[in-house]
């Protein structure tokens, strides 16, 4: 059935690519309407999240108490850390090629961001990125428009950096001495296992952090339920950082945007 609806979809797809111009306009134009309001409605929705995420945090706490926490407070404080150090570095990257004040960058990524920490999924955050890079930082739309989605799908920055810091964690839990080798092949790993957690949420991503333990004999199982605790706040980090370092990716290949004659920046209007 599903491969019956693809079929289907790309042959309609196909078939409006060949029906004249004059004649599809008028679709085009209703299809720009619908995602000119999906952009409209995500703008709307950034507004309550502050509230959204004081009640997330408060809901967690409730169910599990401060102990947790308490005892994942080392590794969560460096994987926030490391968050922060990876979305500044992402930032300057679109900065420099933008060719913006850092006022202007932090600005565009602020929606991206804000959606990416409230929804933990980086696909929903799409429209905003394209928005973000295309129509405020002046980067060419249908290039955008092409890598975006790739970006989203294969550069896993946050789950890589989350796979590595768990896996040196659980490493130091069990007083593993690490050599430079076996660092090496966490962070290889971890990028291989950056590809597979595409479409992953909450405990699925977490269970390959068990995976890489194994190819290191380390056990994973007791500190499992630790991870699991404190997964809906490293969540927020690393999807927050996959979508900002995507951005930055697709600013590093799009060609620089032109700037206009006077030197002002470019504002998206």
């Amino acid at each position: 059935m599903a491969t019956a609806s693809t079929l289907g979809t790309i042959g309609l797809t196909f078939a409006v690519g060949q029906v004249p111009s004059r004649v599809s306009g008028g679709l085009n134009q209703t299809l720009e309407t619908i995602y000119k309001s999906c952009q409209t409605l995500t703008q709307w929705m950034n507004f309550p999240l502050p509230i959204v995420l004081i009640c997330l945090s408060a809901s967690q706490i409730a169910k599990t108490g401060f102990e947790p926490l308490r005892a994942m407070s080392g590794f969560v404080i460096t994987f926030l850390g490391i968050s922060a150090v990876l979305l500044a570095m992402a930032i300057m990257v679109i900065r420099s090629r933008a060719k913006v004040s850092l006022n202007t960058a932090v600005r565009a990524m602020r929606a991206p961001f804000a959606l990416g920490v409230a929804t933990n999924n980086s696909a929903t955050c799409m429209a905003s990125m394209i928005e973000a890079l295309a129509d405020i930082l002046g980067f060419s739309k249908s290039r955008v428009e092409l890598l975006v989605p790739l970006s989203v799908s294969l550069l896993k920055v946050g789950a890589v950096a989350y796979f590595v810091c768990a896996t040196l964690f659980v490493a130091d839990l069990y007083a593993r001495e690490m050599l430079a080798v076996d660092v090496g092949l966490v962070v290889l790993i971890s990028f291989l296992a950056g590809f597979a957690s595409s479409g992953m949420a909450g405990i699925v991503s977490i269970a390959l952090v068990g995976t890489i333990c194994k190819y290191l004999n380390l056990p994973f199982e007791a500190a499992f339920i630790l991870f699991v605790a404190v997964d809906p706040l490293c969540a927020m980090a690393r999807t927050a950082v996959t979508v900002v370092a995507g951005c930055a990716a697709v600013a590093l290949i799009c060609p620089a945007p032109q700037q206009p004659s006077d030197g002002t920046e470019h504002s998206g209007h």
